[in-house]
């Protein structure tokens, strides 16, 4: 009997031995050979209840580009949330005029190191007596952006507003309450008046888990810690989640998650065109408004979409894309029309772009995963954006 325990406790220990060595043999092979290991994203943003969110204080180091497996790029925000190398005073000095740029991921320099993003590039072209804020937030939409600014951006008692509008993202984002996996805040525009809907914006469960990667379950802990530090888990639960009959199984039981579009309890509300055009143009009188209560000037920055047709060579301009030029023009003049109407200075950088375009430069990411501006894009705005100070008398030189 002793002997037969003892056999059967040798045959566990053997077992689980070869079980061990098994998994260890397998994640070696595959940190070698064919890595699936998770790298935790360091999110850019964070929940905030009028917002929807906001960017996060103290957040530096490198970032993966979406859709590509090599391109990086250094990211910083301060103490505010403000993507700047800098610390701004509550308090503006006296002999200091601030230029506070309002926008999405255009401005707040998606895919660019943080000496390259437009800010950075203006900052060293207006002099010491001009400060350069960059108020952006990723993927915010004017809506958003106009509550940032009351709630925020007013606190630095800017001098000059740029509210930089990407109408391919701006007109389709406003008076919507879901974008991205985000709940977000957004205005109904009622006998010409707006009005502030969905907020306090809600902090579901289902938006932490899949926005912010914040499970709130043991079990869920459990597999966030093992997508992230093995590759033998991520591997085997990925083959598993393909069959369907397996997945269904997974579901059932709890021992996987159903990731959908929807958030639940919040409505999916989206305004067709017409509307959106006829909110937006309330929004920016708002924004207008705003301004003129704190005696700050406002100027309207046109950023076109990317007209590069490149299906054929990706890598390279191979003509000009008819749609997005099409709606580049008509947008040019929507803008221009708005900024007339309110009396709002504006520049349009479609001009400046389709002149380096002929040039054949690259001002956008080539290929088709990414529409953002290169650092040479950037540059390009900001000269545009310091000749138009310059004229205006908004520099320090």
């Amino acid at each position: 009997m002793t002997r037969t325990k003892d056999f059967d406790k040798d045959n566990c220990l053997l077992l689980l031995g070869s079980v061990l060595l098994f998994f260890a043999v397998l994640e070696l092979a595959l940190a070698l050979f064919w890595p699936h290991k998770v790298i935790s994203r360091p999110y850019h943003e964070q929940y905030h209840p009028v917002m929807g969110w906001v960017n996060k204080p103290h957040m530096a180091g490198p970032v993966k580009v979406f859709g590509s497996r090599n391109v990086l790029f250094q990211r910083t925000h301060n103490s505010r949330g403000l993507r700047s190398l800098r610390e701004f005073a509550p308090v503006k000095p006296a002999d200091v005029r601030r230029v506070l740029l309002l926008g999405d991921s255009f401005f707040w320099g998606y895919g660019v190191d943080d000496r390259e993003v437009l800010s950075e590039v203006l900052q060293g072209m207006v002099g010491r007596d001009v400060e350069v804020i960059n108020g952006a937030v990723m993927a915010y939409a004017t809506d958003q952006e106009l509550l940032w600014l009351t709630e925020e951006g007013m606190r630095y008692r800017p001098d000059l507003v740029v509210l930089g509008v990407f109408p391919a993202n701006d007109l389709e984002d406003i008076g919507v309450s879901v974008m991205m996996g985000y709940p977000k805040p957004f205005f109904s525009l009622r006998d010409g008046k707006l009005r502030l809907e969905n907020v306090p914006v809600p902090d579901t469960r289902e938006t932490r888990r899949k926005a912010f990667d914040e499970p709130d379950t043991s079990l869920g802990k459990l597999k966030k810690f093992l997508r992230h530090h093995t590759h033998t888990y991520p591997f085997i639960a990925g083959r598993l989640n393909a069959v369907p009959s397996i997945r269904r199984f997974l579901l059932r039981t709890g021992l996987a998650d159903e990731y959908t579009a929807a958030l639940p309890g919040i409505p999916l509300i989206k305004l067709n065109e017409d509307k959106a055009l006829g909110l937006f143009a309330a929004l920016v009188a708002e924004i207008r408004n705003v301004c003129d209560k704190a005696d700050a000037g406002l100027l309207i920055v046109h950023i076109p979409r990317k007209e590069q047709d490149g299906r054929s060579r990706p890598h390279a301009y191979t003509g000009v894309d008819a749609g997005a030029a099409a709606a580049n023009a008509r947008m040019s003049a929507y803008l221009g029309g708005i900024a007339a109407r309110n009396a709002i200075p504006y520049l349009d950088l479609l001009p400046v772009v389709r002149s380096r375009q002929e040039r054949e430069e690259l001002l956008y990411v080539p290929g088709g995963y990414d529409h953002h501006w290169t650092p040479l894009g950037h540059r390009t705005a900001a000269e545009a954006l310091f000749a138009w100070m310059s004229a205006n008398g908004w520099t320090g030189k």
